[in-house]
């Protein structure tokens, strides 16, 4: 989610730069709040779990929701019973070890910091867990391939970096696609140069723990 904020691509991505054209951000963290997260360079879809106890789609939705309504192109998807890593994990595991900060609603003065150590001091844990869904999956994977008329769709693949080709998705002469029937206008395969899509999943840290 860093990366989707207009400072992100202000600050990496000036004028005339490559950039991102869209994000899709895979069960992230959104709790810590901080100013730059209320604006975004481009469309962020959000694909999370209802059953993420590691990092929660309730702080994602309030988020989608208020940047929605501020006029942002912003949408959440939540799969149902689907915990973190829900398109990768092999089983559902619970991890003891690993540091939780689910509970935390640190904030920030800017989206560097500071982050004052006794704001989450009482609210971090131990222990999350993963699981994998075959459903969420799909269902994200025809989510992303059809994200408003084709905003996902390269060429055969969903733009997450092309982690997954899809089989059946190809634009035809009038930018329709069999997989997307109401996509509008034919897009190019990503490529550096032209502008790709983000995929961004979770990492280890208060901001984005994994």
């Amino acid at each position: 989610m860093l990366a989707s904020t207009t400072w992100a691509k202000e600050n990496f991505a000036p004028a005339g730069q490559p950039s991102f054209r869209a994000f899709f951000a895979f069960y992230p963290y959104c709790n810590t709040i901080f100013p730059e997260r209320d604006r975004v360079s481009a469309p962020v879809r959000i694909h999370t779990g209802a059953a993420d106890d590691w990092t929660p789609a309730k702080p994602c939705a309030d988020l989608a929701g208020s940047l929605k309504a501020a006029g942002q192109d912003v949408s959440i998807s939540v799969y149902p019973d689907a915990y973190h890593s829900f398109d990768q994990a092999r089983d559902t595991v619970f991890l003891p070890n690993v540091v939780n900060p689910a509970d935390c609603y640190a904030k920030m003065p800017s989206i560097l910091g500071p982050l004052a150590p006794e704001s989450i001091a009482n609210c971090v844990k131990k222990g999350a867990t993963v699981g994998n869904s075959p459903s969420a999956t799909e269902q994200a994977r025809e989510e992303s391939a059809c994200a408003d008329g084709g905003v996902a769709e390269i060429e055969g693949w969903i733009v997450n970096d092309g982690f997954w080709p899809v089989a059946g998705i190809d634009a035809d002469s009038t930018g329709a696609s069999a997989a997307c029937p109401t996509a509008v206008g034919r897009a190019s395969r990503a490529a550096p140069n032209r502008g790709a899509a983000s995929r961004d999943r979770s990492h280890s840290s208060l901001d984005d723990p994994k």
